[in-house]
């Protein structure tokens, strides 16, 4: 894993991704950069938005960041 397993989701982020491409013999593996998308406060939980779709036959799974603009589901269902 990388260190995007330590930060959460939220529908309205603190942080945002950018892929970056590093002097690598193939261009086919980016590096995972975080940006700030505004100040973060010391102790405030680091987030982005893991922007999963939808995804066929599963049921969905709620998403719980708790955010005026909360989509509902992190991972959208089509059962």
């Amino acid at each position: 894993g990388n260190i995007s397993r330590f930060i959460n989701h939220s529908c309205l982020p603190n942080m945002r991704v950018l892929q970056v491409y590093t002097n690598h013999r193939e261009d086919i593996y980016p590096k995972m950069a975080f940006f700030s998308r505004r100040d973060i406060k010391a102790g405030e939980e680091l987030t982005f938005n893991y922007q999963y779709g939808r995804v066929e036959g599963i049921e969905g799974i709620p998403c719980l960041c708790g955010t005026p603009s909360c989509r509902g589901f992190l991972v959208a269902g089509t059962k």
